[in-house]
């Protein structure tokens, strides 16, 4: 089998995506139908490969660009007489190889909730991708599902957290330290009873310190945490959410973390700021904190990525103002900062 970039002018190529469109307006409302003809496959932002053997097209997909580090995949198709030979695993794979050439942090995609998209969604699911809820300028839909997968920055740590035995052994590392003096840094800038939502909530023990002033919402990328949580405090509000892109339409007063976007790249960092900077109310603040230093690190098969007051700096959107930041210790001297930022 061989996979090569296409110019869409082959019949046998035109006939799959045509039988394609056939499908998808069989299966799914016309509203509901986000499949793309020949014409919108030609964008410039999408490109397109068939997979062949012999000279015979055996099956299609493309992917197109959202943003400098996030693809979505489109138009996965396998021609009848190949299904059952794995030519869509061969080309998810291919796609997800050109995403991390491109340095896409992620791949995301849209498919259908009926049955019909049943092994379609069990192949993204083999393949590591978790559900989400609506991305780029999808909006929800009962007809549509969304998925997504983060690629190679962020998936040592991911699967760190997703293994019960190792969010244990976290637990029992982290255990004696919590944000309780910056929680009373942050009570300086906001008001008690503010909605302040915590990224990376981990076992709870910051989350439990915030409440005792706050209204809040607790939040993690490991279903392990938050079902651990969950099953102590039945009534607590959680999401199940990536920090990365922050996929929910609640907004808040104010976003706290402590020392947990350090396990994101810079450039995954600046779209959470990004990200952030759209579900903070106006006037509401951002809490991070941080370990000084420079460069990166993997330890326990966690990422850590180091900052310093100049790199941080660099990863703010543009619509957050800073108010403080301040170097403090936390095991050795000055070897932590926190920042707190204000929506303009």
């Amino acid at each position: 089998m061989v996979i090569e970039i296409d110019d869409l002018t082959d019949p046998a190529v035109i006939e799959l995506l045509e039988e394609h469109l056939v499908d998808m307006y069989a299966t799914s409302p016309p509203e509901s139908v986000h499949a793309l003809d020949v014409s919108g496959l030609k964008r410039p932002e999408i490109t397109f490969w068939v997979a062949r053997e012999g000279g015979t097209a055996l099956g299609c997909a493309a992917l197109k660009q959202i943003d400098s580090g996030h693809g979505e995949v489109k138009s996965m198709r396998t021609a009848r007489n190949a299904r059952g030979r794995g030519v869509a695993t061969t080309l998810l794979a291919h796609l997800m190889s050109a995403a991390r050439a491109r340095g896409y942090s992620r791949l995301s995609l849209e498919t259908g909730s009926m049955e019909f998209f049943a092994p379609a969604r069990r192949l993204y699911e083999r393949n590591g991708f978790r559900y989400c809820g609506p991305f780029g300028s999808y909006q929800e839909d009962p007809n549509s599902v969304f998925m997504t997968r983060l690629l190679h920055d962020m998936e040592a740590t991911v699967e760190f957290f997703d293994d019960p035995e190792k969010v244990e052994q976290y637990i029992s590392m982290a255990e004696g330290y919590d944000g309780r003096e910056l929680i009373e840094q942050l009570r300086r800038h906001l008001p008690d009873r503010s909605h302040v939502l915590e990224l990376g909530m981990g076992p709870g023990v910051d989350l439990e310190l915030l409440k005792q002033h706050f209204v809040v919402t607790g939040s993690d990328r490991s279903k392990v945490f938050v079902d651990r949580y969950q099953a102590k405090h039945p009534e607590a509000d959680l999401l199940h959410l990536d920090a990365v892109s922050l996929q929910t339409d609640r907004t808040f007063d104010c976003i706290f973390s402590n020392k947990v976007l350090h396990h994101l790249s810079r450039d995954e960092l600046r779209q959470s700021f990004t990200a952030q900077a759209s579900r903070v109310r106006p006037g509401g603040l951002l809490m991070h904190s941080f370990w000084v230093g420079d460069g990166e690190d993997t330890i326990e098969g966690m990422r850590f990525t180091y900052h310093t007051e100049e790199t941080l700096r660099e990863s703010f959107d543009r619509n957050m103002r800073e108010i403080t930041m301040e170097r403090y210790t936390e095991m050795e001297p000055d070897d932590s900062l926190y920042v707190i930022l204000r929506r303009e």
